[in-house]
């Protein structure tokens, strides 16, 4: 098989995923209850999970991480604690 990078990601017309203070309070104001945005057909699709420490801090409080038990990689100069199934 060959290997396959696949990104899921919500960006702003503007091309920006969070604003200048980190916040993703627009993405959560613009979700709606009950809508597919194919996050769980992207999810079944994959082996493990690549994410940057600002989004995994976004996640973080998530008691479990909501990716079953696919592996996650945080790329970061500065890692937090250890965590299972999370490699820093």
């Amino acid at each position: 098989m060959v290997p396959r990078v696949s990104v899921f990601i919500a960006s702003s017309l503007d091309g920006f995923i969070a604003t200048r203070d980190g916040s993703l309070a627009w993405l959560e104001a613009a979700a709606k209850e009950d809508e597919d945005y194919g996050f769980d057909a992207f999810l079944s699709s994959v082996d493990a999970l690549a994410m940057g420490r600002g989004t995994y801090d976004h996640i973080a409080h998530l008691d479990p991480l909501p990716f079953g038990d696919r592996p996650v990689y945080v790329f970061t100069h500065r890692p937090p604690a250890p965590r299972p199934r999370v490699t820093f």
